[in-house]
């Protein structure tokens, strides 16, 4: 399940290198950048502190970042471009929030005409091809969730075209890969995961392979985005690939690195319950609901890992564990995301049914049903129509599921 941080699936908006280090390949950019007085701060500086606030969860921090590349660089697209980025990352915890929306396209919009701008002075510049799809792509997300698919579709289909563009100006341009190959990569999946991709009627296939091919790269050999392709390389694991122990060594080297981090950490939860850890999963369920950090949607992730730590004790067969679990969301209930709100009443219909309450079990699955957008990941109600067909239950040993309910609800992601 991604709504953090992940990284956080709409996470996958990416942020561009800066163009010191090549000035020989095009001397051209000195208007914007290369030529810049010596008293500006060098913009790679100012993009790598705020990708190391990011990383490091810290949003408000990356947002001060990108102010100061708009008050130093008020020509260059990359202020809005990464103001979009933490501004995506605010949503994904709860999708269904629309009240960064209208920021999210006029910042995409404002983003789009400063891209243009650059490529009327410099047609054949890699980044600012770049940083045009990144916008175009940015507004493709935000148009299609609001129903404007045409739109969606036309613009999205656009920044594919500037992304190839980009690399193929600069095939050495490694960081370049993995806006487009998260696009290719999504695009291959949409049809089977996440449905409301279903308007990218341009691309009806994806490219899967080449797709998951550039996050690798990214992930071993690029310069500014590596944190962010090992993000997209865990969702595509956990979520997509089904191979959690490819998302293993990721999410403990990232967690290593950062670990007040709380989307990472929370993916390191959500690994445990997949592979049928279940002590491992109240462990760091714990750990994360102790932790103290102040950072945007620590609290949220805190109440999201005693929700994997109730259905870790269900899968055990703790029912008078995961009844008090539960009890304690529920006093929270006023302030859990909708995600939260499913598990929850998805896992007190379980427990129900293993209690033998049937009609108050399907109650708790008809409620889940009601509470499903369209926008969310569908699997907590896939298990609640499952548990209405069939009841759930655990094996003999009261230590797993008998159906397939261990598995978690990973919110849907951009290319």
């Amino acid at each position: 399940m991604r709504v953090g941080a992940v990284v956080v699936l709409l996470v996958l908006s990416v942020l561009l290198p800066a163009s010191e280090g090549r000035p020989e390949e095009h001397p051209e950019r000195g208007e914007l950048i290369m030529r810049a007085p010596d008293s500006l701060p060098p913009l790679e500086d100012l993009i790598r502190a705020g990708l190391e606030s990011s990383a490091r969860g810290d949003l408000a921090g990356a947002d001060r970042a990108w102010q100061r590349i708009r008050e130093h660089y008020p020509e260059h697209p990359a202020g809005p471009v990464f103001e979009i980025r933490t501004l995506e990352a605010r949503k994904a915890l709860d999708v269904q929030d629309d009240r960064y929306d209208a920021a999210l396209r006029a910042k995409a919009t404002e983003a789009i005409a400063l891209s243009e701008a650059w490529l009327e002075r410099v047609p054949d510049d890699p980044e600012a091809h770049f940083y045009a799809g990144q916008a175009k792509h940015a507004l493709m997300i935000v148009t299609g969730m609001a129903g404007e698919y045409y739109r969606a579709g036309t613009t999205g289909e656009q920044a594919r075209v500037h992304l190839e563009r980009a690399l193929e100006l600069d095939p050495s341009f490694v960081d370049a890969k993995l806006p487009l190959g998260s696009y290719y990569y999504y695009t291959s999946v949409a049809s089977r995961f996440i449905r409301w991709f279903s308007w990218l009627w341009f691309v009806p296939t994806g490219e899967h392979d080449l797709g998951l091919a550039y996050l690798q790269e990214v992930s071993r050999s690029g310069d500014l985005l590596r944190f962010e392709a090992d993000l997209r390389l865990i969702e595509a694991y956990l979520y997509l690939e089904r191979q959690p122990e490819r998302a293993a060594p990721i999410i403990r080297r990232l967690h290593e690195a950062y670990p007040e981090n709380s989307s990472v950490a929370f993916e390191g939860i959500e690994l445990e319950l997949m592979q049928g850890d279940y002590a491992g999963t109240i462990e760091k369920a714990l750990e994360l609901e102790r932790s103290q950090g102040t950072q945007y949607g620590d609290d949220t992730r805190r109440r999201m890992a005693k929700v994997w730590r109730a259905r870790a004790e269900l899968f055990r067969g703790d029912t008078d564990q995961v009844a008090a679990t539960l009890a304690e969301l529920d006093e929270a209930w006023a302030v859990l995301s909708a995600w939260c709100r499913r598990w929850l009443l998805l896992t007190k219909g379980n427990l129900e049914d293993v209690l033998g309450r049937r009609a108050e079990a399907v109650a708790y699955y008809e409620r889940v049903i009601e509470l499903k957008s369209r926008w969310d990941s569908a699997r907590s109600v896939e298990l609640a129509r499952e548990g209405i067909e069939q009841p759930f239950q655990l094996d003999a040993a009261g230590l797993r599921p008998v159906a397939s309910a261990s598995t978690g609800d990973a919110q849907p992601k951009a290319p």
